[in-house]
């Protein structure tokens, strides 16, 4: 499994031609797709991945437009509860592991999703689960309550509780590969492209504009954290039709007073980045690039400057069959320590909420002593919503 032959599939991937962009059935929150009784596809590009018209209905608080103040749960038929179990068999060889090459079966994930609307104006989100490959239990993951419409059609809404901070068209939940992604923003260490926040939230959608946009204030979800409110976010994005298709730029910026855990708990970090949603086609491209600056009050250390960034590519080869390439890096500012991943993914959707995924994932890295490391996947993965 050498670089060449990712960027065989990569190229593969992007230039293999298909009938529709996205397939036209994809799993999804059943529960929000029996309620309207709709394609689960109307929300999802492939799922988990939003479309324009998801994001616009998980902002508006679990409601379509013709919804107004939204109708309570208990007033609905069904239990607004769904979920997701993924089983998987993964081959891997990490030179940095002992031993090198290693193999198993087992359901990696299981997650459930409970969501709607509360009373007029109010909706609510939760999800628990358990990362079974970590060994994790069922936990709570996210719950919050949304006051809905404080200036009408969403142009303002208020979120409190425990959330995700992402981009509505990039995160680590709604990710549309197995592999997950090499940037930094956490002051954890974690790598991915979401931030976790406990506390509050104002953000909207101007639809005159295109513009969404979301300002917090919190906590950041890193054990041991003692930042009292004192951990800021925002980020804003603009979307505009080019070319016949809608295209999204993005900016994001996170602030807070945790600190890196093995420099202290009470240091200054901030990471911001920039992000393009483009689409053309069959084909859509996200291009994002990322700076995490760590220790700030405490003078100038160069391994925690990192700047990351991604390149990801989803194309569609039929209607249930979508292709996904991605490239990752990370590199400390200053320091030879870097890390590079190159991930293949091809999905077939055997039925709307029933996903197999093959995926071939490709990652070196070199440590700031210069040490060299390679380790490379393959993944066969079946996901069921229900």
């Amino acid at each position: 499994m050498k670089k060449l032959s990712f960027v065989v599939v990569f190229t593969w991937m992007v230039a293999f031609g298909g009938v529709t962009f996205i397939p036209k059935e994809a799993s999804a929150m059943p529960a929000f797709a029996r309620k309207y009784d709709a394609p689960c596809s109307s929300c999802h590009v492939a799922f988990p991945k939003l479309n324009e018209f998801g994001m616009e209905f998980k902002q508006r608080g679990y409601r379509m437009e013709k919804d107004g103040p939204g109708e309570p749960v208990w007033k609905l038929p069904g239990i607004p509860l769904g979920g997701i179990a993924q089983v998987a068999y993964e081959f891997k060889h990490d030179d940095g592991a002992s031993p090198k090459q290693s193999s198993k079966a087992e359901v990696t994930e299981v997650e459930f999703f409970f969501g709607g609307v509360l009373a007029p104006n109010i909706s609510f989100f939760g999800d628990f689960g358990a990362d079974v490959a970590a060994g994790e239990s069922l936990t709570p993951d996210v719950a919050f309550i949304i006051f809905d419409d404080i200036i009408s059609d969403s142009r303002l809404n208020l979120k409190g509780g425990g959330f995700d901070v992402d981009f509505p068209f990039l995160s680590d939940p709604r990710s549309a590969t197995l592999a997950p992604y090499l940037v930094r923003l956490n002051a954890d260490g974690a790598e991915g492209v979401t931030i976790g926040r406990r506390g509050v939230e104002a953000n909207g959608f101007l639809t005159d504009t295109g513009t969404r946009y979301a300002l917090g204030l919190g906590n950041a979800v890193v054990s041991g954290s003692s930042n009292n409110f004192r951990a800021l976010h925002a980020w804003v994005t603009q979307s505009m039709e080019l070319m016949g298709f809608n295209q999204s730029a993005g900016l994001i910026l996170s602030l807070d007073r945790n600190g890196d855990k093995p420099i202290g708990t009470d240091d200054s970090t901030e990471a911001y980045g920039g992000v393009l949603d483009l689409h053309y086609g069959l084909t859509g491209v996200v291009l994002g690039v990322f700076q995490y600056k760590g220790n700030k009050n405490a003078g100038v250390d160069p391994t925690r400057v990192i700047t990351s960034g991604l390149v990801e590519v989803l194309h569609s080869l039929a209607e249930n069959m979508v292709a996904v390439a991605r490239f990752d890096f990370q590199g400390a500012n200053g320091s030879s320590a870097r890390k590079h991943q190159l991930v293949g993914d091809f999905q077939y959707f055997f039925h709307p909420n029933v996903k197999g995924q093959l995926e071939l994932a490709y990652e070196d890295a070199k440590s700031a002593g210069g040490v060299k490391t390679d380790m490379k996947s393959a993944i066969a993965a079946v996901t069921f919503g229900f």
